[in-house]
Order: structure tokens, then sequence, then C-alpha cells
């Protein structure tokens, strides 16, 4: 369970990081992982 919180406590601090996060901000929006997905819609 220590090594879990660890990883991602790691993890929500490389995606809030104002450089590192941004960075793969940019690299996940260049791969499209799942091309069929349905856009969400708000009801």
């Amino acid at each position: 369970m220590i090594d879990v919180v660890n990883k991602t406590y790691r993890a929500l601090t490389v995606l809030f990081d104002n450089r590192l996060g941004g960075e793969l901000v940019k690299m996940l929006a260049q791969q499209d992982f799942l091309p069929r997905w349905n856009e969400p819609t708000l009801s």
C-alpha cells in the first residue's frame, strides 16, 4: 500500500508541476490512444 501511495504522489507531483505537467499534457495531446472514443457530453 505504501508503494501505491508513493507512486500516486509522484505521478500527481509531475502532473501538477508547471513545467513537467505542461510537457506531459503536450506529449499526451500528440497521441490519440482511443481514436474512436466518443467525446463526453454534459446532460
